[in-house]
């Protein structure tokens, strides 16, 4: 048997917008500066979730020489009912001429609680941009696939 995969649509599915403070500068190398950018709070707000950045968490960004920055954030949220859900999410930030920098990420999360198993089985890209340097604003697409939305819609 052969399947040959539709390609996916993106569908919109909620807003992250992070408070961070300043980097903390962790090392200088060759292999480019690290720094650890500490996130304060925010906010997740979209059609099927509502929820708080609970303080705390952090993105470690790597600038390599150039004008790309390999960025990983790691931290949690709390839903409007309680939920915690985990949130790993890297990318990529490259400055381009001319132009607004390609800003990019793949976030993955994490819970247990049936409401929300939907986040744990999705493939997810973030748009992100810098609104200023205490804020990131990140709008969260989903790979849909008709198949898998459909056969998944039939079971919830």
């Amino acid at each position: 048997m052969s399947y040959a995969a539709a390609a996916p649509s993106m569908d919109y599915v909620f807003t992250i917008d992070v408070a961070v403070q300043p980097p903390i500068v962790l090392t200088e190398s060759p292999r480019g500066r690290r720094v650890y950018i500490p996130i304060v709070g925010g906010t997740v707000r979209g059609p099927r979730i509502q929820a708080e950045i609970i303080p705390g968490g952090g993105d470690r960004a790597v600038e390599r020489a150039g004008d790309v920055m390999d960025i990983h954030a790691s931290y949690l949220v709390r839903t409007s009912d309680d939920v915690v859900i985990e949130v790993d999410n890297r990318g990529h930030w490259r400055e381009l001429p001319g132009r607004s920098p390609y800003f990019v990420t793949a976030p993955v999360f994490a819970t247990d609680d049936d409401r929300y198993r939907w986040l744990t089985r999705g493939v997810f890209l973030g748009m992100a941009h810098e609104v200023d340097e205490t804020r990131i604003v990140i709008d969260v697409y989903a790979a849909a696939m008709a198949e898998v939305v459909a056969a998944e819609e039939r079971t919830t």
